[in-house]
């Protein structure tokens, strides 16, 4: 929401002292809406410094005598152009002002007494329909126009939405936040919300936590967490200088060295961790050491599937024709089945050669997205557990976003390399 505010009260030195009266309370009001800042004497005609000056009856006198009143008019004419031009509902203006009083003013007795009344600019504004504020009101307004700034983040096409919690971005429901906003076409858009959290433990940089387009919490996102280090270096969270840090997920903290250029991150490598392929850690309700090329039923046909888990559930399934098939249908079929409790993301994967693969992926709670970390890493875990690849190489990997590099050690150890971009930043305010 576009707010107009006393420009004194974001500290420019615009008052009749040549002073300013800066509100704390400004910087959250700031995060979370637009501000348009003005001062209607200095738009009026007024100097600063200037005598100060209070309403007596109908006019406005300054303490020496001379009546300003068409000063003050015509900054409260300006003022409510200004909130025409730029479709400003509401004001927060300087209380107790002659001009942005709201509700007390000085008295005209240039004794500092108060009287009921409303300054010339609030009078006006109040008059055409705009919500006048003093700054002793912000705390009220933030409850009533609650809006959540946002950074539209993506990693090779697997886009968030992401909220800075670190400064305190108020988010009551995370789950329902991630459905509505995540909608596309009718809201923002995106695969899910990561929210960048401070840490639990202060040896860390920060904490992510990310809620698919259907409000399910995930566990670990590859793309995502390359965007989360991005946001944490980018917004200043981190020392400029620093290049390796570390991020709390639910599957455990996770390890990125940045890669930086002109003081921005483009891109990490992040230590994903152990791929892990025992049937109850995935979970998959199927007996052995792995579950491997193990024949399922989805969607009317057979599908030889090896699961995994990068903290977060795979079904890695190889095709020659990854291209043909319509997930639409499968996708969910596969996601749903019985043999996975929590659900399942899914890999379809062409083998190129030792070096390349390319796949299509189903994430759960978010359908078909343009690239998936966490999947990459599953693929190639799969590639190398089923000999298509091999171990400590590291591997491209292509999908519909973009491309992926993948390292799989002997040891089952992954890590993964891609780039992180900011698309914008808003504000998301529901009507």
């Amino acid at each position: 929401m576009k707010i107009l505010v006393s420009a004194c009260l974001l500290g420019v030195p615009c008052r009749y002292d040549g002073q300013s009266k800066p509100c704390p309370d400004m910087e959250m009001l700031q995060k979370q809406h637009t501000l348009i800042p003005f001062c209607p004497e200095c738009i009026g005609g007024l100097p600063t410094p200037r005598d100060p000056s209070e309403i007596v009856g109908d006019a406005v006198i300054s303490r020496s005598g001379r009546d300003v009143t068409a000063e003050y008019r015509r900054g409260a004419e300006e003022a409510l152009k200004i909130c025409r031009m730029f479709d400003c509902r509401v004001a927060v203006l300087k209380e107790k002002s002659p001009s942005c009083g709201h509700g007390k003013v000085y008295d005209g007795t240039f004794s500092g007494t108060l009287r009921t009344g409303d300054g010339i600019t609030a009078a006006l504004l109040a008059e055409n329909g705009i919500s006048v504020y003093g700054e002793s009101d912000i705390p009220a307004l933030l409850t009533e126009f609650p809006a959540v700034p946002f950074t539209k983040m993506h990693g090779i096409g697997n886009d968030y939405i992401f909220i800075d919690r670190i400064c305190g971005v108020p988010v009551d429901d995370m789950a329902s936040l991630a459905v509505e906003m995540s909608a596309r076409r009718f809201s923002v858009g995106g695969d899910g919300i990561i929210c960048v959290c401070p840490p639990e433990d202060p040896a860390n940089h920060g904490r992510m936590r990310m809620f698919n387009a259907d409000g399910s919490e995930g566990k670990m996102c590859g793309n995502g967490v390359r965007c989360a280090a991005k946001f944490l270096y980018d917004s200043g969270y981190v020392p400029e200088d620093c290049r390796e840090i570390r991020v709390e997920t639910l599957s455990g903290v996770r390890t990125l060295h940045l890669q930086v250029e002109n003081g921005r991150c483009t891109g990490a490598a992040v230590d994903m961790g152990k791929a892990v392929f025992t049937p109850a850690d995935i979970p998959v309700l199927v007996s052995g050491k792995k579950v491997q090329s193990y024949p399922v039923e989805a969607a009317g046909e057979t599908w030889k599937l090896t699961a995994v888990s990068m903290g977060n559930p795979h079904a890695v399934i190889f095709t020659d024709k990854p291209e043909a098939l319509l997930l639409e249908s499968l996708g969910p079929a596969l996601e749903h089945h019985p043999l996975f409790p929590d659900r399942v993301n899914v890999e379809f994967v062409r083998v190129l050669d030792g070096e390349h693969l390319e796949m299509r992926v189903w994430e759960r709670g978010s359908g078909e997205t343009y690239a998936c970390g966490t999947g990459a890493c599953a693929a190639v875990a799969a590639a190398v557990l089923e000999g298509y690849c091999a171990a400590g190489k590291p591997v491209t990997v292509r999908l519909r976003g973009g491309c992926l590099t993948v390292t799989v050690a002997k040891d089952w150890q992954v890590w993964l390399e891609g780039p992180a971009e900011t698309v914008y930043r808003g504000v998301w305010q529901p009507e």
